[in-house]
């Protein structure tokens, strides 16, 4: 097995003690079955979005990562992880997103999901599923938890039940979390240890040299931060005459005075060499066990179904210590606070034997090569794809959930890979925006300025464009079709059509297979759209024939939600998703003449703006800092031109021909621009993708449900978001303005 590349996916990048220790356990784990080259994927997720109320205590840890002094101690914490990271992983490139994952195919033979709870259904995310891996036989899950003992909602738990249906071999790291998921699949389940276990306490002093004389002290290592814990560790060291050592597991300890500002290795070390150790994490419980160290182990959460306490449970019963678990009872633990470990240690060794079988077994399988034809795992509908198939056996469609996506006629495919090679979600050479020029511009044109969304400058380029007999590529509202889509335009009088916002992914393959007869074209579109087309240009030569703009882009929405706002008109004569009736900065819907004010008061505006319901391609996006454009242009939103009622664009130059273009437009009198800070970018626009909700299939299916009315979802998902952000910005106004006095 000694050739094998293995990647593994797991939570290492958060500063967390029991995550990081439990990634490098795992992949020494792995190195010690034979395998030199064990990656862990570079990738950090975000948590997904959730609708809840604002609570006291995450203000509270808000406020308190504010404050100079944690500030620091957090920031060295920090730096310390860091360090542990670079000297005992071994990564594979950075990945950002999904696509970028996806791109790992071809460089790993097998793919291990695990450890620590990256199955837990109140933070899911597919990708610790490996839905990224595109052939199943690939795929191993080494003791992932669940952390809950029940999935509560139905569509969390239907698409965990098909993404583990499609694992080789699986394993789980509680007996709870077996029972969860035993019905999802007829694979054998094995439940295994968790990785810090399979490194026994030898193997874990040999490699960071733990052992010390000193162990007149009691580590305190809470992630609650219940102030009741920490008054029973006050009390059990008085009554031990123990120094106390607090390691911190939340922000809060950073204000006690016991804390000590410990890197991994040293998290280590003090508990190996502690007299006791007190803790409610399920690794402080599991490295006590491991190191043969007295522990009490107190309760984190509440015996609810969001308890987590079901793992602590488990290893406690497994190993025959559940009487660690404090009862309330100070007295009872000091009678008994050392503990025989003999039993326990034999129960380990022999899981420890069983989890190894399982992992050899699970790597040692051959991969099946099922040889499945996807192009990306991650579709934003560009339909370039299908532009330059040569056997037409790519189409692109809306999928059940309203958004254009490629189908593949498995069939007629001939695995040239045109494809891939002109999709922009598979794209790895992108420019970093902070290294272009920026522009706030404006067209001269006054007619141009009012029909437009902003400043007018898509306008402007595509006059440019059918004056000097280049075709203009762009997006139009279809009212027949009631859809966005791509068009070409050749004569000054169809301009208009081009202009406005149209909030909605267009249809793009009629317009984009043009691309492979034009000799020159202006195209503007959306990030990715460009993207490809910037792709499929480069691979025949022809990059420097073409204009490339792209839109400034939050995301796109799904069209079951356009479906259902338009549905009580008969028919749509005209519609202006930006009309600057009451002014620029003042996004108000037009349709049939009829004016909805502003996006408060507005169905569509309440979910496209909280970002509910976009693409899963916009929540993974690659774009939104980086560009293959030569212009970038959007709205100038920010407080520089906030009293500007007409329009002003934000400009972005990538390239010598988009600067020259603009250089034209500007001696032509046909706009007024002025150079500006490239950080006026960063700051007024978003560079960082918004987080997928974790009800996100619960959302959409809504949308699909003719019962469900657009009121009832806004009420349910949005209309709390919006208030509570509204609240949040006045709480961190006033403490802004207290602390600056």
């Amino acid at each position: 097995m000694e050739n094998k590349k293995i990647a593994i996916i797991t939570w290492h990048a958060y500063n967390n003690y029991g995550g990081v220790l439990q990634a490098y356990a795992l992949r020494q784990a792995v190195s010690k079955l034979g395998i030199d080259n064990v990656d862990t994927i570079n990738y950090k997720s975000d948590p997904p979005k959730v609708f809840r109320k604002i609570r006291f205590k995450d203000l509270a840890t808000k406020f308190l990562v504010r404050n100079n002094k944690v500030k620091n101690l957090v920031q060295q914490n920090s730096s310390k992880f860091d360090n542990f990271r670079e000297h005992n992983f071994t990564y594979t490139k950075r990945c950002e997103n999904a696509t970028e994952l996806f791109l790992l195919n071809d460089e790993y033979d097998k793919f291990i999901c695990g450890s620590d709870q990256i199955w837990a259904p109140t933070v899911f995310n597919e990708n610790y599923f490996l839905s990224f891996v595109s052939d199943d036989s690939k795929k191993i899950s080494y003791a992932p938890s669940m952390g809950l003992p029940v999935i509560d909602n139905k569509y969390i738990k239907e698409q965990i039940k098909k993404l583990i249906s499609k694992f080789d071999s699986i394993s789980i790291r509680e007996e709870q979390g077996k029972n969860l998921i035993k019905d999802f699949t007829d694979k054998e389940i094995e439940v295994v240890l968790d990785p810090t276990l399979l490194l026994n306490k030898e193997e874990w002093n040999e490699k960071f040299k733990l052992e010390e004389n000193n162990n007149d002290y009691i580590v305190f290592y809470c992630l609650g931060g219940k102030n009741k814990h920490y008054k029973i560790a006050k009390e059990i060291a008085k009554i031990l005459n123990k120094r106390l050592i607090i390691i911190p597991g939340n922000i809060f300890d950073y204000r006690r005075e016991e804390v000590q500002n410990v890197s991994p290795e040293e998290f280590l070390k003090l508990i190996y060499n502690a007299s006791l150790v007190i803790t409610d994490s399920f690794h402080g419980t599991i490295f006590s066990i491991n190191f043969n160290v007295p522990f009490i182990t107190l309760k984190r959460f509440k015996d609810n179904k969001l308890s987590q306490n079901s793992r602590i449970y488990n290893i406690l019963k497994k190993v025959k210590l559940e009487n660690r678990l404090y009862n309330d009872n100070i007295k009872d633990f000091m009678e008994n606070i050392n503990i025989n470990f003999n039993e326990c240690n034999k129960i380990i060794e022999e899981e420890r034997k069983k989890s190894f079988d399982f992992l050899n077994n699970a790597i040692s399988k051959d991969n099946k090569n099922l040889g499945n034809k996807t192009i990306t795992n991650i579709c934003s509908g560009c339909g370039m794809c299908a532009a330059v198939c040569p056997t037409k056996c790519i189409t692109i469609k809306l999928n059940e959930n309203g958004f254009y996506s490629y189908e593949i006629d498995k069939e007629r495919c001939i695995g040239c890979n045109k494809c891939k090679k002109v999709c922009g979600q598979l794209s790895t050479q992108i420019n970093e925006i902070k290294e272009m020029k920026l522009y706030s511009a404006y067209s001269l044109n006054e007619d141009v300025l009012k029909h437009s969304s902003s400043g007018g400058i898509a306008y402007e380029i595509s006059y440019y464009g059918v004056q000097n007999k280049i075709p203009i590529i762009g997006c139009i509202y279809n009212l027949e079709l009631n859809r966005a889509e791509h068009i070409i335009v050749t004569k000054e009088e169809d301009l208009l059509k081009l202009s406005g916002s149209k909030y909605l992914q267009s249809y793009t393959v009629d317009a984009f297979k043009e691309i492979l007869k034009l000799k020159q074209a202006i195209v503007i579109g959306t990030p990715c759209q460009i993207s490809s087309i910037d792709r499929y240009l480069k691979s025949i030569g022809r990059r420097n024939d073409f204009i490339l703009v792209d839109l400034i882009c939050h995301g796109v929405p799904s069209y079951n939600l356009w479906e259902k706002y338009i549905s009580k008109y008969k028919e749509l004569d005209d519609v202006k998703f930006r009309d600057k009736k009451y002014g620029w900065r003042t996004m108000t819907m037009s349709i049939n003449s009829q004016y909805h004010k502003n996006e408060n008061k507005d169905l569509f505006y309440d979910l496209f703006r909280t970002q509910v319901v976009y693409n899963k391609s916009c929540y993974e996006c690659k774009y939104r800092a980086k560009t293959n454009a030569d212009i970038r242009i959007g709205d100038y939103w920010g407080q520089k031109f906030k009293k500007e009622k007409n329009g002003i664009s934000m400009v972005i130059i990538n390239t010598l021909n988009g600067q020259k273009l603009i250089d034209k437009l500007i001696n032509d009198n046909k706009i007024k621009a002025d150079k500006q800070p490239i950080e006026d970018y960063f700051k007024a626009q978003q560079t960082i993708n918004d987080s997928m909700p974790l009800l996100y299939n619960q959302i959409i299916a809504e949308l699909k449900d003719e019962k469900t009315s657009l009121k009832e979802i806004s009420k349910k998902y949005c209309k709390k978001e919006l208030r509570q952000n509204k609240i949040k910005k006045i709480i961190y106004r006033i403490y802004s303005t207290i602390k600056g006095r």
